[in-house]
């Protein structure tokens, strides 16, 4: 009996992977590549077209070698990192290195559009505030800037739109992939002349757009030839990698988020709604890969980097510490070690709270004494992150949105004590997963809904399921952090930054 594969290609920031499942949600391989940046002076961070869609075909190609005569290949479905362009002209060809959304050349008129309305309008309408690298500034900086790139460019194209015309010759993107151009209606998902007018654009130089769920188109011939791929194979829409992986977590419903916990911190919940009028001011709004649904999201900070720096700065010197694995085990276990709580040492983020608007960066303790340990401000940086996420879900629940179930994913998810600290502060329960695939099987629900395996998110969902670890909230903790955390308030709205 032939089993039935999905090909599943998640191209990230710098990593290129195709994950092999089966359409009951088994995995059954994986093909990575790393894909290089380019980065230069001015904030200027790209990355080469071509070497892209090299490592593109690469993955392909290789993930057609593992699959054996009892299997076959039903389609190929993309999960992608949002934020970035690739400028083509007429003929789809690049016309400037892709622009990632790491990028801040334009953060001169992100600041110029804060100041004289425009952002509050691009939201109003698009449902994000502008930010410097992603698509909306980035073409704004192009007509400024580099008109002769400008004039060139006949099509602005999300990362899957460029994927989508290599693969199959026709060029589309999705809902989730769409909105983070900052140019599309975020109640209606169809381009906006108005906000391509800030800009210098019409929206016929935008890719149109299509379900999740959708056909593209089949592969080329010449991509069946460099991949061996059989020939007639449909590819499918898929979504932008973090509402793909929402939908393998089974992230649908209006009382449950999602942490994304790598370097960046974004914190995510689902909406029944399109209205940017009803989530907090500081938050932006996507679609969710399944419809009528949508995912308000917050850059919280790059809470990531901060292990690294605790440990190189408050751990070298420890005891049995030498090599780098030994320190942060050190840490680790000195945190599940140490029962003291302090009431008073706080951290104030080094880059400022993301409920301190326009600030310039720096941070530092408050309340640090002599008699405090590597421990003690260890721990305070880690509550932190903690405030801020609570921060956030107290801002969405005064809008009407409770969150009762919180997924944490990436790095912070496998410490053996970051995700109690989150649990604790917050009072909710943390889900944690050691899967690390969750875009690309997300991705591979959408398929086989496309191809009519399944009928229902939920049908689909009884296959698909990722095995997770709860971690439950100490009570007895409740007082003592709703306590801290009005301080924390306190110090960062009260901080001379």
């Amino acid at each position: 009996m032939m089993e039935d594969l999905i090909l599943s290609l998640d191209v990230g920031t710098t990593v290129i992977k195709c994950v092999l499942i089966n359409t009951i949600g088994e995995e059954r391989g994986v093909v990575e590549y790393h894909c290089g940046q380019i980065s230069k002076l001015n904030g200027i961070v790209e990355q080469d077209n071509e070497e892209l869609w090299s490592l593109v075909i690469a993955t392909l190609r290789e993930s057609q070698q593992r699959v054996s005569s009892s299997q076959r290949v039903l389609g190929i479905v993309l999960s992608t990192q949002g934020g970035s362009i690739i400028p083509v002209d007429e003929h789809f060809m690049p016309t400037n290195h892709m622009v990632t959304w790491l990028d801040s050349r334009a953060l001169s008129i992100v600041q110029e559009w804060s100041a004289d309305g425009t952002s509050q309008k691009v939201r109003q309408i698009s449902g994000w505030s502008p930010q410097p690298g992603l698509p909306f500034s980035v073409i704004a900086w192009f007509q400024r800037n580099d008109p002769e790139t400008f004039k060139k460019t006949r099509y602005w194209l999300p990362v899957n739109a460029f994927l989508n015309y290599r693969l199959t010759g026709v060029s589309s993107t999705n809902p989730s992939m769409a909105a983070e151009m900052l140019l599309t209606d975020i109640r209606t998902c169809e381009w906006n002349q108005e906000l391509c007018d800030i800009i210098g654009i019409s929206t016929d130089q935008l890719p149109p757009v299509f379900a999740s769920t959708a056909v593209v188109g089949t592969l080329t011939e010449q991509v069946c030839q460099q991949t061996n791929l059989p020939v007639g194979l449909p590819v499918f829409q898929g979504g932008q990698d973090h509402s793909a992986e929402a939908l393998a977590l089974g992230v649908t419903g209006i009382d449950q988020g999602f942490l994304a916990c790598g370097t960046a911190w974004v914190i995510n919940a689902v909406t029944h709604h399109g209205n940017v009028e009803l989530i907090p001011p500081q938050m932006d709004l996507n679609f969710h890969v399944i419809p009528d649904h949508w995912i308000a999201s917050q850059f919280l900070g790059g809470f990531g980097a901060y292990p690294e720096w605790m440990v190189r700065h408050l751990w070298e010197n420890q005891t049995d510490a030498n090599k780098r694995e030994n320190r942060f085990a050190l840490m680790n276990q000195s945190l599940s070690d140490h029962q003291e709580l302090d009431p008073s040492l706080l951290f104030l983020p080094m880059n400022g709270s993301a409920f301190a608007r326009n600030v310039p960066p720096g941070g530092g303790f408050t309340g640090l004494r002599l008699d405090h340990q590597a421990v003690d401000m260890t721990r305070a940086v880690l509550e932190t992150s903690a405030f801020e996420v609570r921060w956030a879900l107290d801002s969405l629940k005064q809008e009407g949105t409770q969150i009762q179930q919180l997924w944490m994913i990436g790095g912070a998810a496998r410490s053996p004590v970051w995700p109690q600290i989150i649990a604790d502060v917050n009072g909710v329960s943390v889900s944690l997963t050691t899967y690390s695939h969750g875009p690309a099987m997300g991705a591979t629900m959408l398929a086989c809904l496309g191809l009519g395996i399944y009928k229902t998110v939920e049908e689909c969902s009884q296959y698909f399921h990722i095995q997770k670890k709860e971690v439950h909230p100490d009570l007895r903790l409740s007082n003592f952090y709703q306590s801290k955390f009005e301080k924390y308030q306190k110090a960062i709205q009260g901080f001379d930054w």
